[in-house]
């Protein structure tokens, strides 16, 4: 089952965070084996849920009668009385559902989505006073066959009038993968992550805030998004990373999750508290006076490379499989000058192939050169984990470098595009550059 960047939170024109599917892909996740622990009976009487029915666009508003089939120390399971007696969810997925939340991720043991997510990123909000979070499962819709496997939207936490006034999670388990697979577990920690940063931002930019929420999945072990963003890595040069509007689940769980291996949990807390918006609230908290878009050009080394052992660990992932070596569009070491390009934050790499030991030097040259975060990647192929990452310096147009290559070794050219500020969708302005890669032996 493939994760989609959804359009609903566009048309809504609000905070609304979802988990998207295609309705026709993949093959059901399996269950977790079923319950490891029981829990209630549930104190809450049976009641009706405000939710969305995503089958028509706008959604449209509708109550839905649930009754709650179990309860733990920080949630309450309901299900819609619909889905319950058509036999789509039971009563030993209910139990899978809170252990989960409460007892054990993939990664860890010893703490479920809720302690993970609480102490990575904070407390969240509690307007009903209750400190319980609301699971409602239910059938949200399909529209033109794209499935929603969940979501948080900020109006329960007002008092809009067709709010539930409660810390509530959205969740449909009538999609291809069961409420207790990894799969859908992986949405209840993300998805929680974006209920916990309504407390502390409620406007921050949809990449950063789908970026933290994906750093949850990593962290807990969730692989729901890895082939996405393994996907996404082979083609960094054609998806932006920053955008203002929906962002691309590929592009955010990498970045995610290189956020989470470089700089670890307490980052990942400060920038998601942080009330500031987008690129300006991870420098704030960038060690050593990094820049955003400094860092981003080292992300795109990493992301395309995945070299963690090299240096101090900046060019590459710790715990997710990710990295795409092997996938570079082709460069031509020649002498003349080729033309390419890449999106505005994106990423493209170049491998070049010299005859030989020597020298390769490089003019490179773009009307936008000031945006261009520029690294080269020497190394043999049969061991990239001896490889050298330079960052070469473009403070003018054409640009001049070299590398030095040993017999064997290739050279990956990584040019990232970094403007100033977030874009405002997918589909970004393109940044134009030309090569010249000269070998001398």
């Amino acid at each position: 089952m493939m994760r989609l960047a959804c359009l609903v939170g566009v048309v809504l024109g609000s905070s609304v965070f979802f988990g998207c599917s295609s309705g026709d892909g993949g093959q059901p996740d399996a269950g977790d084996g079923g319950a490891e622990a029981t829990f209630g009976p549930c104190s809450q009487a049976p009641r009706a849920f405000w939710t969305w029915d995503l089958s028509v666009m706008p959604p449209t508003d509708v109550q839905v009668a649930a009754t709650c089939y179990g309860e733990s120390a920080h949630a309450y399971v309901f299900v819609s009385d619909d889905v319950w007696n058509a036999g789509q969810m039971t009563q030993d997925q209910v139990n899978a559902v809170l252990d989960a939340f409460e007892n054990h991720t993939p990664s860890d043991p010893s703490r479920g989505s809720y302690a993970m997510d609480t102490q990575t990123f904070g407390d969240p909000p509690d307007v009903d006073g209750d400190g319980h979070v609301y699971l409602f499962y239910t059938a949200l819709g399909v529209f033109k066959g794209q499935r929603f496997d969940g979501f948080f939207r900020d109006i329960d936490e007002t008092n809009d009038p067709h709010s539930n006034h409660i810390e509530m999670l959205h969740m449909d388990p009538t999609g291809p993968s069961p409420a207790d697979s990894d799969y859908m577990l992986g949405i209840i920690i993300h998805e929680f992550v974006h209920l916990i940063n309504y407390k502390y931002d409620t406007g921050d930019e949809g990449w950063l805030s789908e970026a933290l929420a994906e750093s949850a999945m990593a962290l807990g072990g969730y692989n729901t998004d890895l082939a996405t963003a393994q996907a996404y890595n082979k083609t960094m040069y054609d998806t932006p990373l920053c955008v203002t509007g929906y962002s691309d689940y590929g592009a955010t769980f990498s970045w995610g999750a290189y956020m989470l291996d470089r700089w670890g949990i307490d980052f990942l807390r400060a920038v998601l508290q942080d009330p500031q918006h987008g690129p300006p609230s991870v420098q704030a908290h960038l060690p050593g006076g990094l820049t955003f878009q400094d860092a981003f050009g080292e992300y795109g080394v990493a992301a395309m490379i995945n070299q963690h052992a090299i240096g101090d660990g900046r060019w590459g992932y710790a715990s997710v499989p990710l990295g795409a070596l092997g996938k570079e569009t082709g460069g031509t070491v020649d002498g003349l000058s080729h033309s390419s390009n890449v999106e505005a934050w994106g990423v493209r790499t170049l491998r070049l192939a010299p005859a030989g030991a020597g020298t390769v030097a490089f003019d490179l040259a773009s009307t936008d050169y000031a945006i261009l975060r520029v690294h080269t990647f020497v190394f043999d192929p049969n061991n990239p984990s001896a490889g050298t990452v330079a960052a070469q310096t473009i403070s003018a147009t054409p640009a001049t470098f070299s590398v030095t290559v040993a017999a064997g070794q290739v050279v990956d050219l990584v040019v990232a595009a970094a403007p100033a500020a977030s874009i405002a969708s997918l589909s970004g302005p393109v940044t134009s550059f030309t090569y010249t890669a000269t070998y001398t032996p």
